[in-house]
């Protein structure tokens, strides 16, 4: 969240070198989700908080990410601060063409648990990203309607604009996205419970995106919650495509324990 969050939002194969070639929703979409490690990564991120208040809170964490044969994605995320999260994990499995599962590991409880479709829309670690932002984030989430607005320019850069209508068991009544033509990441994503007046908006900081063997990596993306007028920032610290990473590593059997 960052990975594809954290994690990792996006890489580029299709569009480079010809951006206006590939204008169908299909093809902006597997250039998109081109922009990955081949088969596995690691990284360890940071993410700010600022609350109302304007206290700022922090969490570290450890992700995995791999690409299971048959699967589309295992992703793991291990709090190793602060002291009282340390241990906490979530594993997100995604098969085939099958929403996320999403599964919960608290020291406290010593056990994991599945998270039910309720509470994917609570916070995440006390983070402004809910369980289905990230999964969103991670590119871990299909929704039922996406149509290809207006090309664009923002921030300098030609965008490409994709206009989602989740399904009903979502929190959002639309998802508008800016996606970079020529390297094919998600520069901005505005997310709209009702109205015309979006209830959060994800930003890619634009100088810290940077190119990696596989492709374009932004480096820190920011959370704004226009509602309760908080923000979380998501920095990644380190990253290695070059990691192993078993199938078995990513299980829910072995979730909670030390790696």
């Amino acid at each position: 969240m960052t990975f594809r969050v954290l994690t990792t939002l996006c890489l580029a194969t299709c569009l480079v070198g010809n951006p206006a070639a590939a204008r169908t929703i299909e093809e902006i979409q597997e250039c998109v989700e081109a922009n990955a490690p081949a088969i596995s990564a690691s990284q360890t991120v940071v993410m700010k908080t600022i609350d109302r208040a304007g206290e700022e809170s922090q969490t570290r964490a450890r992700i995995l990410w791999r690409r299971p044969e048959g699967e589309k994605a295992r992703l793991l995320l291990q709090v190793i601060d602060p002291a009282t999260r340390r241990g906490s994990s979530l594993l997100a499995i995604q098969r085939g063409e099958e929403k996320a599962d999403f599964y919960l590991y608290l020291p406290e409880l010593r056990k994991a648990r599945k998270v039910s479709k309720k509470s994917l829309k609570g916070s995440m670690f006390g983070t402004d990203l809910s369980y289905e932002d990230f999964q969103r984030v991670q590119k871990m989430k299909e929704d039922s309607s996406v149509k290809l607005g207006e090309d664009t320019e923002y921030d300098g850069r030609k965008v490409h604009t994709l206009i989602a209508t989740p399904d009903e068991e979502s929190s959002y009544d639309k998802i508008v996205t800016l996606i970079d033509q020529e390297r094919c990441i998600v520069l901005r994503s505005e997310y709209f419970e009702s109205g015309d007046t979006p209830r959060k908006v994800l930003t890619a900081t634009a100088d810290k995106i940077t190119q990696e063997g596989f492709g374009w990596l932004p480096r820190e993306v920011r959370v704004d919650d226009r509602e309760e007028k908080t923000s979380t920032s998501i920095i990644i610290e380190e990253f290695d495509d070059q990691t192993e990473i078993s199938e078995d590593d990513l299980s829910v059997e072995k979730l909670g324990k030390t790696r």
